[in-house]
């Protein structure tokens, strides 16, 4: 029983990977699962020693996104995790957008 619980998370990151795929292609898709692979990012914090479901937040935040870029806002917003985070990253470009705004009107 333990096993098949083990087995959840490279499914939920095969139906992201699947998902990454079908919405931008398999170029991105590809780079994704090098950078996921050739990094730790993904383990900090986690318990290495064989924790169910860590990597659960990264498949919702890729699923939220694709989710998104496919105009499927409900979708895209059901889950807290994806929500944040792509509000973050749009707070970060409009404030990026008002500071040169603002370096522009002050020549």
């Amino acid at each position: 029983m333990l096993i098949l619980g083990a087995l959840l998370d490279p499914l939920l990151l095969g139906v992201m990977f699947y998902t990454v795929k079908r919405t931008v292609g398999w170029r991105t898709m590809l780079v994704g699962i090098v950078l996921f692979g050739a990094n730790d990012f993904h383990m900090f914090g986690s318990n290495w020693v064989g924790a169910t479901l860590r990597h659960n937040w990264m498949a919702y935040i890729g699923l939220g996104i694709c989710a998104l870029a496919t105009k499927r806002w409900w979708q895209g917003g059901m889950r807290a995790l994806p929500s944040i985070f792509v509000g973050a990253g749009a707070g970060a470009h409009v404030l990026g957008q008002a500071a040169a705004w603002a370096r522009r009107s002050a020549r």
